[in-house]
């Protein structure tokens, strides 16, 4: 994918050239790319995500939480909230049933992920920006009574802190 527009191709030799407007070509990752930490090569891609992921939090064993606002990861519909598995497919068991526009944080804290944002419904629950759920079943498991928008979340000790429009 280039950073720019292509502006003429030409194939010579089994070698394609590409001219354009761009400073950078490479591949395409979509809104999550894993990077190795010691030669910064791009890791094998998860599936396609159809919108912006905003926060990523580790599951603790090798695969990953992500929030944001999309709807479609691969062919699978899911609302804004996924868990990928350690080999980056999608968790098709793993479903929060999110109904909102946004997950803006996400905090994994002694087997619950505690989901901020902006929404109303998860689990078929009426909820408003804030909920626990278990990190295993994605079933609520916390139900604070929050009402606003969380931007941003973290735990320390025994304490959830949060920030955002409440």
């Amino acid at each position: 994918m280039p950073d720019g527009p292509v502006n003429a191709i030409l194939v010579t030799n089994n070698t394609l050239y590409l001219g354009g407007d761009f400073f950078y070509l490479g591949p395409r990752t979509g809104p999550v790319a894993l990077f190795d930490q010691v030669t910064g090569g791009l890791l094998a891609a998860p599936p396609r995500i159809n919108g912006p992921v905003k926060t990523v939090v580790a599951d603790g064993s090798g695969g990953w939480f992500i929030g944001g606002t999309f709807t479609r990861i691969g062919t699978a519909l899911i609302n804004n909230v996924a868990h990928l598995n350690a080999d980056l497919t999608l968790d098709s068991s793993w479903n929060a049933n999110l109904v909102g526009t946004a997950v803006n944080a996400l905090v994994l804290n002694s087997g619950r992920l505690y989901v901020g944002g902006q929404y109303t419904h998860i689990g078929g629950q009426l909820l408003s920006g804030l909920a626990g759920v278990d990190a295993s079943t994605a079933v609520v498991n916390w139900n604070p009574a929050f009402s606003g928008t969380v931007s941003a979340m973290r735990v320390s000790g025994s304490l959830l802190f949060v920030g955002g429009l409440f």
